[in-house]
Order: C-alpha cells, then structure tokens, then sequence
C-alpha cells in the first residue's frame, strides 16, 4: 500500500471480490490513501460495505443489475424475494432467475430434447428475439455468451447507489 501511495494515484482498480476489496480499502484508508477505489461485479454484495465501513465510501462498481433501473416485473420478483430471504436481492439472484426462467420458457416452447434447447437458446440472439427477465432483455452472441448492459453503483453514505453517469 505505502509503495501505491508513493505513487499518488487518482484511483485505485481492486480486481477481486468484496472480502478481499474490503480489506484493501480499509488498508489504503488507515494509511491516509482516500481515493476513489474501483471494481467489478465481485464487489457488489452488503458485506462488502458491512466489512468495510467507512473505508468502501467512494467505491464504484459495474454490475449486469441496477435495482433502480428495473421494470414492473422485476420490482414484484425483487419484493417477494425480499420477504423470502429479508435480504435484499443482488445480481447473481436474479441472474438465475432469469436464467430457470430462459429454461422454463425453452422447455414450454420446444420440449425437453437438449439439442432443440440448446437451438432455441442459439435463437435468442438479439435484443428483439431476447428472453425478456427481471435483469432486463437476455441474447446470446454468436459464442454463447449472454450479453446484458452493465451498469456502474456506487458506494454513497454506506449504501450502493446508481452513479451519477451510466455507461448504457
């Protein structure tokens, strides 16, 4: 850390996840290092503002799930899961969500032969053919991979918060 600081850094990138990401921004606070810390999607969970107080305020983050962004259905499935867990629902949840919901909806329109799954899965490859989910509209590229926005939170007064600017 002293040798980071030595360098007088406008931001710090914390490529990890939030045990880890906790423990360095309280590192870099106790040695007079208060700068913007960044990260990804590992950072997003409570614990990581309940592990790192005051040290994680100024964190920013990019997720594939902004709370605040989220449409009718989405807020009724981010309630009930709220009254489930008493917790409040992070990207991975509803990440799989939309994920047994895509299968569901294979399933019901092609039947349970994984080779017309998987077809009908290479279908959604478009914002307009996509799988319409609580994390918003979920395609496919032409690899497979599921290709969602990602938004950027930060962490203001110990709470996550959507930045001031999107990248969307």
């Amino acid at each position: 850390m002293t040798k980071i600081k030595g360098a007088a850094p406008e931001a710090m990138f914390i490529a990890g996840y939030y045990p880890e990401g906790a423990l360095i921004a309280d590192q870099s606070k106790k040695i007079g290092l208060n700068i913007p810390k960044m990260g990804a999607d590992g950072f997003d969970n409570a614990d990581y503002v309940k592990l790192g107080g005051a040290a994680v305020e100024n964190t920013y983050l990019t997720a594939p799930f902004l709370v605040e962004t989220a449409g009718a259905d989405a807020k009724k499935f981010i309630d009930a899961f709220k009254a489930k867990y008493n917790r409040d629902v992070d990207w991975m949840s509803a990440n799989a969500y939309d994920a047994a919901g895509i299968m569901a909806e294979a399933i019901a329109k092609v039947g349970a032969d994984r080779t017309k799954i998987r077809d009908y899965l290479a279908s959604l490859s478009s914002p307009e053919k996509g799988y319409k989910g609580v994390t918003g509209v979920n395609y496919f590229d032409a690899n497979g991979d599921c290709l969602k926005p990602a938004y950027v939170k930060v962490v203001k007064d110990g709470k996550f918060v959507p930045a001031p600017k999107q990248m969307n």
